[in-house]
Formats: structure tokens, sequence, C-alpha cells
């Protein structure tokens, strides 16, 4: 018989094994935005430098910038481009472009910094991660 201790610890590891499981894409459901031409060919070009780079922490600056504008690409497309779609107005479309601001200016430092701490197979991780989201 199993003491308390033991099936905590089983419990724990099988809600921690969970916890890293990568999440199952419903096979419906999709959202995505177009990036143009040049940033998708420099993300392309950053992650394939990363895929095959023998040390890819020597491109953590690189990948966080290129991050950074994807991420303002994504907020102008799902969040501004509606606006504009929805004639919105220029004040309501004044307000959320300043709001954006400020997010950009919070998730940018953060990005760099997380990116700029991350290791060779973790960079590779989330290059590989990133790839799959293109396709």
């Amino acid at each position: 018989m199993p003491t308390p201790k033991a099936g905590r610890t089983s419990a724990a590891r099988r809600s921690s094994d969970a916890a890293t499981a990568p999440p199952r894409a419903p096979a419906s459901a999709s959202l995505r935005f177009w990036l143009s031409e040049e940033l998708q060919g420099r993300l392309t070009g950053i992650l394939a430098i990363i895929e095959t780079a023998g040390d890819a922490s020597r491109h953590r600056t690189e990948l966080s910038e290129t991050i950074i504008e994807v991420m303002n690409e994504g907020l102008d497309y799902y969040f501004m481009r509606s606006l504009r779609l929805a004639r919105a107005g220029f004040i309501v479309e004044q307000s959320a472009s300043l709001g954006l601001v400020g997010v950009r200016r919070v998730m940018a430092p953060v990005i760099r910094k997380i990116v700029g701490r991350l290791t060779h197979d973790q960079l590779r991780s989330v290059a590989s991660s990133i790839r799959e989201l293109m396709t």
C-alpha cells in the first residue's frame, strides 16, 4: 500500500507532466495574421540561423528584435485594423493607439530580457515553436 507521501508525489509528477506537455490544437480553430514580406523574410532568416548555428545564443538580440516587430504587427493587425475596419472613429483609434504604445513599451524590454537569457537549446526550442506557428 503506497504511503500518503508517495501518492502526493505521483500526483504532483502527473500534474507537472501535464503542465509541460504541448497543448493540443483544436482541429477547426485557428487565429493568424499575415506578416509583411520583409518581416517574414527576416523572421525566416533568423530562425534558419538559430536552427543551424553552433552557438544560437550569439543571435539572441536579432531574434528578440524580430519577435518585437512580429508583436507590433500582430497588435496592429488584431486590434487597430479591426477598429479601422469598424470605422470606430479618430478618437477611439487614437485612444487605442496610445494604449498599444504602453503595451509595446512594457513588452519590448521584457522580451529582450527573456530572450537574452535563453540558452542555445532553449533558443532552438523557441525557433521551432515559432516555425510551427508559421505553417
